[in-house]
């Protein structure tokens, strides 16, 4: 009897741990596609506007930047981490913040904080075909 007490009882607790290994880890990164079409040209106009040291020689060269691949963390506000590739065949990961939109305290509206460049890190261009075709 008690057997079959414990094995009901941890039958739910085993089904949450072990049943959705596919799952994605909660605040984590998870794919971004497709995205709503206005969030490229933004992320796209924060890459342009940054003056990150890593990105600053490839923006001045005019290098366009292509996005491969996106992926959302939902934080206070939203962390895109995305796979760029410049013209001249460098991949970057870049991590672009866009923040919750603030209330001002005076008027009492809405206001959205530009987006912002948080991090850059030279890696390998990715193999292969892109998971989800992104258009900037």
């Amino acid at each position: 009897m008690w057997i079959l007490f414990l094995g009901l009882l941890c039958y739910p607790v085993m089904m949450c741990q072990f049943g959705r290994s596919n799952s994605p880890l909660l605040g984590g990164y998870q794919e971004a596609c497709p995205l709503g079409e206005e969030k490229l040209p933004k992320l796209v106009a924060a890459i342009k506007a940054s003056s990150h040291e890593i990105l600053a020689p490839l923006l001045a060269l005019q290098l366009e930047p292509e996005i491969l691949r996106l992926e959302k963390q939902v934080v206070a506000g939203v962390n895109y981490r995305l796979l760029v590739k410049f013209a001249d065949d460098s991949c970057h990961q870049i991590v672009v913040f866009e923040p919750l939109l603030l209330r001002d305290e005076i008027d009492g509206e809405y206001r959205q904080k530009p987006m912002e460049v948080k991090s850059v890190h030279p890696t390998e261009c990715q193999v292969g075909p892109v998971t989800c075709p992104f258009k900037s």
